[in-house]
């Protein structure tokens, strides 16, 4: 072959490795070293190596049509469009170790963009119980947000892994220090825009940062409440965020909801000020946002709701079909009225996670 079929093919091959890699980090199947190797594989395994094999394919057809139109003027246009589509991907998902830890980070291309121009955002996401970054950025949905509007999406891992059962609070707090100064410093961040939020116990550990330190500047937490109370410093207001709260889950798994109210009002009122309904269905006996404006605590919005009675009975006896109505899950539309992950977007970005 020439010489420009050979870059081509180049291009090609990798920028099919990017996307393979790209793949096997959503599937929870690429190594924290980054490279190929199976550490976790998934549930299906025949299911990966369908991808893998679709992608193997995909790749070998552009490749042909990259070597057809070295040697074709008239398949050259067509050739270069499936190159470009392939080799200038729309974003990035690399790797960052601090303290020993592995870091993931979505960065799109509208992220880079924003960068040049400052001002540039960065969503850090904490996994729960037993959770990895790999599985929580396959299931929080943040992703097109982030191509969409330009934020950075950012996945650290706890300090033994998935052996975890909860973070450090304040062991964690030197680690999220460091993080936070090398997202500024190596890609821009812009430290008024940076946000915590998190599930479940990644939700009860971003509550215990907005109160402890000035590393973000909002928090979100989904079905996860206020724990290790007396971690927290009482005399701190701490900053504002966003509070998810299904009255139909588990005391055991979200936590105390008075003690996670008290905690997030302390010395402020526990009175909301306005309260915005959401829709109901099947899947939602009620829902409601409830705001608690800034006094002596820093500003609260709480979506407050429930799972119907009669589907969270149907989700304990059978909860493999009932999935839908699982009390303690991330909430998202649908099967819910709402998604936690666009109204957190809205509170980061504008202010307030009830729609104008």
């Amino acid at each position: 072959f020439g010489s420009s079929a050979d870059q081509q093919l180049k291009r090609c091959a990798t920028a099919f490795m990017d996307q393979l890699s790209a793949q096997l980090l959503q599937d929870g199947s690429l190594g924290r070293d980054h490279k190929l190797e199976l550490r976790e594989v998934p549930r299906n395994r025949w299911l990966l190596q369908a991808k893998v094999v679709g992608l193997v394919m995909v790749a070998l057809a552009a490749a042909i049509v990259a070597l057809t139109s070295a040697s074709s003027a008239s398949s050259g246009a067509t050739g270069q469009a499936i190159l470009t589509t392939l080799a200038n991907r729309k974003a990035q998902v690399v790797s960052l170790t601090v303290a020993n830890r592995i870091v993931l980070i979505y960065k799109p291309v509208s992220a880079l963009e924003q960068a040049s121009k400052g001002g540039l955002a960065a969503f850090y996401v904490l996994k729960p119980s037993r959770g990895s970054p790999w599985r929580t950025r396959a299931e929080d949905g943040f992703e097109p947000f982030a191509d969409a509007l330009g934020f950075l999406v950012v996945y650290p891992d706890s300090k033994n892994g998935t052996a975890d059962l909860f973070w450090g609070y304040h062991e964690d707090i030197p680690f999220f220090t460091e993080l936070a100064q090398r997202m500024q410093r190596e890609y821009g961040v812009d430290p008024s825009r940076a946000y915590v939020c998190g599930w479940s116990t990644g939700g009860a550990m971003s509550l215990f940062l907005q109160n402890e330190v000035d590393v973000f500047t909002a928090a979100a937490s989904v079905e996860g409440g206020a724990r290790h109370l007396e971690e927290w410093n009482r005399e701190r207001t701490g900053h504002r965020t966003l509070l998810f709260w299904n009255h139909a889950d588990y005391p055991w798994l979200v936590g105390d909801y008075n003690d996670t109210l008290m905690a997030l009002r302390h010395g402020g009122s526990t009175k909301a000020s306005s309260i915005w309904p959401l829709p109901a269905s099947e899947h939602v006996a009620w829902a409601e946002v409830r705001w608690y404006p800034p006094d002596a605590r820093a500003e609260l919005f709480e979506v407050s709701w429930a799972t119907p009675a009669a589907r969270f009975a149907a989700w304990s006896a059978e909860p493999e079909t009932f999935w839908r109505d699982w009390p303690h899950q991330w909430p998202r539309s649908p099967p819910l009225t709402f998604s936690a992950t666009e109204m957190i977007v809205n509170f980061f970005l504008k202010g307030t996670p009830v729609p104008a």
